[in-house]
C-alpha cells in the first residue's frame, strides 16, 4: 500500500502538534516559574512554525495535484510547441518573403536549433518523425508550397495529439 504525500504531511502535523503541546507543558512543569513558562513559549513557537511550514507544503501539494489534473504534464505539449516554432522559423528564413530578407549566418542558426529541438528526445515519436520530414524538405528547398505543406502537416499532427482528435489514435498517447 503506497501512501500519498498529502496523507503522509497530514499525519507529521498531527503528530508536531501534539509533540509540541507535550514538550511545551513538560518542559514548563520540568523547569517551573519564570524558565518554565518561557521554555514552554519557546517550544511552542518552534511547534507552531512547523505546522505553518507542512500547511505550505500540503497546500502547494493540493495546488500542483489540481493543476495537473486540469491541465495535464503539459511537458509533451510544450516541446512539440516549441519544435513547431524553431520549425516555422527555420521555413522563414529558408523562403524570406523578399530576397535577401535573411543572411546565410541567420539561416544557419536557426536550421541548428530547429533540428536540435527536432531530436529533442523529450519530444514524442510521431512530432520527431514529422519533424524530420518537414526539415528535409525545407532543406531540400525547391517548393515553398510543398514546405510549407509539410509544416503544416506537423502543427496538424501537434494539434490532434494534443487535442485526442481520433485520427491521432495512431500516434498513441504521447501529448494526452
Amino acid at each position: 500500500m503506497k501512501i500519498s504525500p498529502s496523507a503522509l504531511l497530514y499525519a507529521v502535523l498531527a503528530l508536531s502538534v501534539t509533540c509540541t503541546a507535550g514538550m511545551g507543558s513538560y518542559a514548563g512543569f520540568q523547569l517551573g516559574g519564570q524558565l518554565g513558562s518561557l521554555a514552554g513559549a519557546v517550544v511552542a513557537t518552534v511547534g507552531i512554525l512547523a505546522a505553518v511550514r507542512i500547511t505550505l507544503a500540503l497546500a502547494g501539494l493540493r495546488v500542483a495535484a489540481t493543476v495537473r489534473a486540469v491541465l495535464g504534464d503539459g511537458h509533451a505539449q510544450g516541446t512539440a510547441d516549441t519544435a513547431l516554432t524553431g520549425i516555422t522559423l527555420y521555413e522563414a528564413a529558408a523562403f524570406p518573403l523578399i530576397d535577401g530578407g535573411t543572411s546565410e549566418q541567420e539561416r544557419q542558426a536557426r536550421r541548428t536549433v530547429a533540428y536540435r529541438l527536432a531530436a529533442y528526445d523529450g519530444l514524442p515519436r510521431p512530432v520527431r518523425v514529422s519533424a524530420a520530414a518537414a526539415l528535409e524538405v525545407i532543406d531540400a528547398g525547391l517548393d515553398r508550397k510543398e514546405a510549407r505543406a509539410a509544416v503544416n502537416e506537423l502543427a496538424i499532427l501537434i494539434y490532434d495529439l494534443r487535442s485526442g482528435h481520433p485520427d491521432a489514435d495512431a500516434y498513441g498517447d504521447e501529448l494526452r
